[in-house]
């Protein structure tokens, strides 16, 4: 009845079908059974083509917490919060390349640490993770910083030395001003690293 083990987006589209239908009860054991399937693929040890599933359950996770908060379960929603929470945080290291015998931090993480050394202007770090080696490097116009607040889904081919990062993003003004965009960032792998690709590199 329900997709294969290991159809993400399946789940979630199904999950979010059942909802809209008035199938509340249907929606959380359809997410229930899609966290059940994901979790294999969800902590250290996971292949290129399931390297986004991790973050694909902190969805579920998530629209179940907002499920039990309709219903008044305010214990169970910090469950879901929790968990979905835990999951976004980014893998340190990268399994499928590890099985090339390439020691590389996640794409994930490769992101994360690009914005976090972009807004401390860091050039020798951003030099490190990006495909610009001389020149201008990236960075931020004066009074703006932009931080990964969520990470949305992974996407990987080692073979082919290609990733792409979905994120959300938050931009600060330095007059207060907030906002949030979805962004997907690309990666290639240099020199056996993941590196964030810029412009036409």
């Amino acid at each position: 009845e329900l997709a294969p083990r290991g159809s993400p987006e399946v789940y979630l589209q199904l999950a979010t079908l059942q909802k809209k239908l008035g199938n509340i009860d249907r929606a959380e054991g359809v997410l229930l059974a899609g966290i059940d399937a994901l979790f294999p693929f969800t902590g250290d040890y996971y292949t290129a083509p399931t390297s986004g599933f991790r973050y694909r359950s902190a969805v579920a996770w998530e629209r179940l917490g907002d499920i039990w908060r309709d219903r008044g379960d305010s214990t169970m929603a910090a469950i879901a919060d929790y968990n979905a929470a835990t999951l976004r945080i980014p893998r340190k290291t990268d399994a499928p390349a590890r099985l090339l015998a390439l020691e590389t931090p996640s794409p994930e993480m490769t992101v994360v640490r690009l914005f976090e050394a972009m807004n401390s202007c860091d050039t020798a770090v951003v030099r490190s993770l990006t495909t610009y080696k001389s020149g201008v490097l990236p960075h931020f116009p004066e009074g703006l910083s932009i931080s990964v607040v969520k990470i949305l889904d992974v996407r990987e081919e080692p073979l082919e030395g290609l990733a792409n990062v979905d994120v959300i993003l938050h931009h600060v003004k330095e007059s207060g001003a907030e906002k949030t965009a979805k962004s997907t960032i690309d990666l290639v792998m240099s020199d056996g690293h993941w590196i964030v690709k810029f412009g036409g590199e």
